[in-house]
């Protein structure tokens, strides 16, 4: 239970990290329109990331100070389920869809309602309530272009670039 109690809080800070330019990359315009979600299945090794102009970060600046430019291996499975590993300790679980309209992949992160983050969110309106009951808070990643084996992810003004695992 520690456990998602400080993936939740480090959630939180991280999206508290990111700048907030709300230029769009620079990337090849590629159309993005064809994406499946059986194009995302798979195991997903973070590379570096990008700024605006295509230059690879070490680290940027973010509200609190500076980030070490880093991203989480991304998982997603067949059944619709996924997995965000930042260490070995610290996993987002929950599921996922695919959303063509918008280029997204949301996420739906269950939380616990009854400690002070779930409270918090569902209080300020960020946690949803699902038909089973339980709470979640959709994050959603936009997918700047794809190809077979690399995907770039749009973080609020830079570029996380993705490599896809050989099977």
């Amino acid at each position: 239970m520690k456990h998602i109690y400080s993936l939740i809080i480090i959630s939180l800070l991280s999206s508290c990290f990111k700048t907030g330019n709300n230029q769009t990359p620079k990337v090849e315009k590629e159309s993005v329109n064809d994406i499946k979600s059986e194009n995302i299945i798979g195991s997903w090794n973070f590379i570096e990331t990008r700024d605006i102009n295509g230059k690879k970060l070490d680290n940027y600046e973010g509200s609190f100070g500076t980030v070490q430019a880093t991203g989480p291996k991304l998982i997603y499975k067949a059944n619709f389920t996924y997995e965000k590993v930042f260490t070995p300790k610290n996993t987002d679980i929950g599921n996922w869809k695919f959303n063509s309209k918008t280029n997204t992949i949301e996420h739906d992160l269950y939380i616990d309602s009854t400690d002070f983050v779930g409270k918090d969110l569902i209080r300020r309106k960020l946690a949803i309530k699902s038909v089973d009951g339980k709470y979640y808070e959709r994050i959603e990643d936009r997918i700047i272009k794809m190809e077979k084996d690399e995907m770039l992810i749009d973080n609020r003004g830079l570029v996380d670039v993705y490599k896809k695992e050989k099977k």
